[in-house]
């Protein structure tokens, strides 16, 4: 049992700071379903601080509302004898308290379900497909959190094949698999150089025609560039002597999008082109 009395006697941070790991300890239950044996008992207790925050005038109007209501979901949920558990307002509450105590998360750190080579329930879920031939080409992307990105983009929107040219981060480095959220392990790829492509090539890259114009290929492979520098000056003539340049128009100031985001766009356009044509997929 918690001792609402014990909790309300320490400064606030220090009350969130223990109140953050009771919550991140809730939030992992939920995700996987298990709970102590005094199911009930758990719940109250958490429906307990959920109050005793909701109290506490440390925090922000809204952010005493988000615990209110997850309050009353929990005491809902003890009513109901514990069958059904406010996952969203648990997680709320996690993500609150994780801002006071410095735990601020990255995309790496949340409870999203890992998929794999084995997940039978994504292999047959309605609109899974892969487009044959689409194929991308990361050039000397440096960073290992751009590169798990890229991979998870690619895994949603059916991507065949990726290369990576030899300067790329590796795809198995830790920081690579935990942004590509399982992904690495979905999509085969391989380390090659630009000499070893064999189909047809456009590169992302400013300078080139239009992406809503653009006549993204039914094979072929996109080459993205570094982070720094853009595509080199061989990807760019391989590319021009073959499918050509694709921009994607930007209009503030800084005119530059992250590799990431800006390859994620292009996925967007190419399938859509795909779609529209009857591409052969599966």
């Amino acid at each position: 049992m918690i001792s609402i009395f014990k909790l309300e006697q320490l400064p606030p941070v220090q009350r969130a700071r223990k109140l953050y790991k009771l919550f991140v300890e809730a939030d992992k239950r939920c995700g996987s379903n298990t709970f102590p044996s005094d199911k009930a008992s758990y719940i109250r207790d958490l429906m307990l601080c959920a109050r005793l925050l909701g109290r506490d005038e440390y925090y922000a109007f809204y952010e005493r509302q988000a615990f209110l209501e997850a309050a009353q979901e929990l005491e809902r949920a003890w009513n109901e004898g514990g069958h059904s558990l406010p996952y969203r307002q648990i997680n709320t509450i996690r993500h609150i308290l994780g801002r006071v105590v410095g735990k601020i998360a990255a995309d790496w750190d949340f409870d999203e379900k890992i998929l794999t080579t084995n997940d039978k329930a994504s292999d047959s879920k309605k609109g899974y497909r892969i487009f044959h031939g689409m194929h991308v080409y990361l050039e000397d992307t440096r960073s290992p959190y751009n590169v798990g990105a890229m991979f998870r983009t690619a895994e949603c929107y059916g991507v065949e094949r990726m290369y990576l040219s030899p300067l790329c981060a590796p795809p198995d480095h830790p920081r690579a698999t935990r942004s590509a959220m399982g992904c690495v392990d979905l999509i085969p790829w391989e380390i090659a150089r630009l000499d070893q492509l064999d189909l047809p090539i456009f590169v992302l890259e400013t300078g080139g025609v239009d992406i809503a114009n653009f006549k993204f290929p039914q094979k072929g492979i996109m080459i993205t560039g570094s982070e720094e520098l853009g595509a080199s000056n061989e990807a760019l003539s391989r590319a021009d002597s073959s499918l050509g340049r694709v921009s994607i128009p930007l209009y503030g100031r800084k005119a530059s999008l992250n590799v990431s985001v800006a390859f994620g766009i292009a996925m967007e356009h190419w399938v859509r082109f795909l779609l529209a044509t009857k591409h052969d997929s599966v």
